[in-house]
């Protein structure tokens, strides 16, 4: 498959949601979801892209015995470190 016609597919799938009224047919809702009952904290990230200003919404959990092991390297060393 060429990369070309994924973007595209991809470009017109996100258009595709984007632009679905389902959730504007949702009592309570507006087009950003303010209204409904995320089980998390919604963080906001905003930020500019292609000189235009742009809001995202994400949630950003992990589980309770969440662990990260991954290599430090400085000053020619590797070092194993235990994130979490």
């Amino acid at each position: 498959m060429r990369p070309s016609f994924l973007v595209a597919a991809l470009l017109l799938l996100a258009s595709g949601c984007a632009t679905t009224p389902a959730a504007a047919n949702v009592p309570g809702l507006d087009p950003e979801l303010r209204g409904y009952a995320y089980p998390f904290t919604v963080h906001e990230l905003e930020f500019e892209s292609q000189r235009q200003p742009l809001r995202m919404a994400y949630m950003d959990e992990r589980p309770a015995d969440w662990q990260v092991d991954c290599l430090a390297v400085g000053d020619a060393l590797v070092n194993r470190v235990q994130v979490g």
